[in-house]
């Protein structure tokens, strides 16, 4: 009698435990392979490195859209255009939404200005447009100090920005006009990515920032929002359903 009532006991324990480790490996197996990537854009943009993630998000299909995190007060002319036009190029595969944290001026607007849609918070300071070249001229102090230096160069530009001197008359004309080339460059990727802007644009050719309201109002961005707004705005424009997709860190990802 014993036998039987263990043998009754272990016929139903033994089918729960095969329906529940299959619910387990069901579960596992299930998860959703279509992702958002969240493309974290921190601090200065002085190198490609945000634009290769751009890159790699384009060429894995899994990732089925894309949100740039921005928190930047800008970057290099270089590190910029490279990054706003990997950033382009994506855009034109798959939903980009930028979502603008507490900074996201000069360069770092105008790698957001390549995406699909612009979120940013009230209070998130933006534009600060413009371009800026800077040289360091340590000569009087040098002379002060008796250093001197000695130099050998391949041509008279060789030694330009260089901390021993200052720039020559010549010198000074060619910055100042690389820098107004670099700005005409940089508002006409930001009117090519957003005409909508061309009209208003101006009211931030000086150099100023503004907060996210009043970006809102210069059509500089699209949506007061937050970072899952932008999320959920991505998979929509994706036409991922809730439930369907993961987030995913694009930096994490494509290292793992």
């Amino acid at each position: 009698m014993k036998r039987n009532k263990i043998r009754k006991i272990l016929a139903i324990i033994i089918p729960v435990i095969v329906i529940v480790g299959s619910g387990f490996i069901y579960i596992r197996f299930t998860e959703p392979k279509a992702k958002v990537g969240v493309l974290n854009i921190d601090g200065e943009i002085s190198s490609f490195k945000y634009a290769n993630l751009a890159e790699e998000a384009i060429e894995d299909s899994s990732i089925k859209a894309v949100v740039l995190k921005i928190n930047s007060a800008g970057g290099t002319v270089t590190g910029t255009f490279q990054t706003e036009h990997s950033v382009s190029k994506l855009a034109k595969e798959k939903p980009v939404i930028a979502n603008l944290e507490e900074l996201a001026a000069s360069g770092a607007y105008v790698v957001a200005s390549a995406a699909d849609n612009i979120y940013a918070y009230e209070h998130t300071v933006t534009a600060g447009l413009g371009v800026i070249a800077m040289w360091v001229d340590y000569e009087n102090y040098f002379e002060e100090k008796g250093i001197k230096y000695h130099i050998w160069k391949t041509g008279e530009q060789k030694d330009m920005f260089a901390p021993w001197r200052g720039p020559s008359e010549e010198e000074n004309a060619y910055i100042q006009e690389l820098v107004e080339n670099f700005e005409i460059e940089l508002y006409n990727r930001i009117t090519q990515n957003r005409p909508e802007t061309t009209s208003q644009i101006d009211t931030v050719k000086d150099g100023s920032t503004v907060y996210g309201s009043t970006a809102l109002q210069l059509n500089l961005v699209d949506e007061i929002g937050n970072h899952e707004d932008a999320v959920k705005e991505a998979a929509k424009q994706a036409g991922l359903k809730k439930g369907k997709y993961k987030k995913v860190n694009l930096s994490n990802y494509f290292e793992n």
